[in-house]
């Protein structure tokens, strides 16, 4: 999560902005750091659509919802009829932006599995007939195996999902290292089942 506080410098109210932002995440148990961004000229304010100083954002979002920007070198009013946000809606704004990192993981992790479960299910033709018997598996093993390609396919086409949700998603958050390693271990298991069905599938028999 990336928090920024825009602010032109020797303006009011830009250090009590960052001080209650701190509060909040202390309170919500967050250690994200708070980047502070000069707005010097006019210039720059149009580049960044800066409506006034202080201006919160995170994950590049304006903390409060501005139906129409209008970039000038001013002091900001909030809803709350004051130049500092409230703690209420500094809090709105991290947590959604908490709830959406999650499920962005929660999308890079189910994905490599999603993969896995695709490839595994690619090997009902290849497991030896007592095993498939027993697991209840032996009515689907003739539809399985004329679906194999596309089994192996799906799994091929989730993982580059999953490898660009993880490695070139544009957002500002940090890389999950437990969604690194699910997916590599994912991959790993994947191309095994490609490369080797008839090993996995006696392993899977014992």
């Amino acid at each position: 999560m990336r928090i920024e506080v825009l602010y032109v410098p020797g303006w009011p109210n830009h250090q009590p902005t960052v001080e209650r932002i701190e509060r909040v995440l202390i309170s919500e148990s967050l250690s994200e750091h708070v980047h502070n961004v000069p707005v010097r000229r006019k210039a720059k304010a149009m580049l960044l659509r800066f409506p006034g100083s202080p201006t919160v954002r995170v994950n590049g979002r304006d903390i409060e919802r501005i139906s129409t920007v209008v970039p000038a070198l001013a002091c900001r009013l909030y809803a709350n009829g004051t130049g500092v946000p409230s703690e209420q809606m500094l809090r709105a704004a991290i947590s959604e932006a908490k709830a959406k990192e999650w499920d962005v993981r929660a999308v890079e992790r189910a994905t490599p599995v999603a993969a896995v479960i695709a490839a595994f299910s690619s090997l009902a033709c290849c497991l030896p007939f007592a095993f498939v018997g027993a697991a209840g598996f032996l009515g689907a093993s003739a539809r399985l195996q004329a679906m194999r390609p596309w089994l192996l396919a799906a799994s091929g086409v989730l993982l580059v999902i999953g490898f660009v949700q993880l490695y070139f998603r544009k957002q500002c958050r940090r890389r999950s290292h437990l969604s690194v390693v699910i997916f590599w271990i994912a991959t790993a298991i994947v191309m095994l089942l490609i490369l080797f069905p008839q090993i996995a599938a006696s392993i899977l028999a014992g």
